[in-house]
């Protein structure tokens, strides 16, 4: 059912914003390459944020999240965690709970 995919293409998350989209089942798992693209590249600066709603704790972020700003290392830090997310699977990893996670308070991007 429609509640149950989001659409994938070059522009966006969104359906509408793009003239080719691809359905993906919200309870699949993501790929690494697509959570660098759609989320890191896009709010390098919720690291920390992101990484506490994915069951990292803070003495684990306080090693994985950059101290100093730069995309490079955000994005070094944002492999970092999504590998711990995925390697724990608690929360699930699927876009499900990464939706979520960008919907709640602290991070607050969807």
């Amino acid at each position: 059912s429609e509640d149950q995919v989001m659409w994938f293409c070059e522009s966006g998350v969104a359906k509408h914003d793009c003239s080719t989209s691809v359905p993906v089942s919200l309870d699949s798992e993501p790929s690494l390459a697509h959570l660098m693209d759609k989320v890191a590249a896009v709010i390098p600066h919720k690291c920390w944020a992101i990484g506490l709603q994915l069951g990292l704790t803070t003495a684990e972020l306080q090693v994985i999240c950059p101290q100093h700003q730069g995309l490079e290392n955000h994005l070094r830090a944002f492999g970092e965690i999504f590998g711990e997310w995925r390697r724990r699977g608690s929360p699930p990893y699927t876009w499900r709970t990464l939706i979520g996670v960008l919907r709640s308070a602290s991070v607050g991007e969807v």
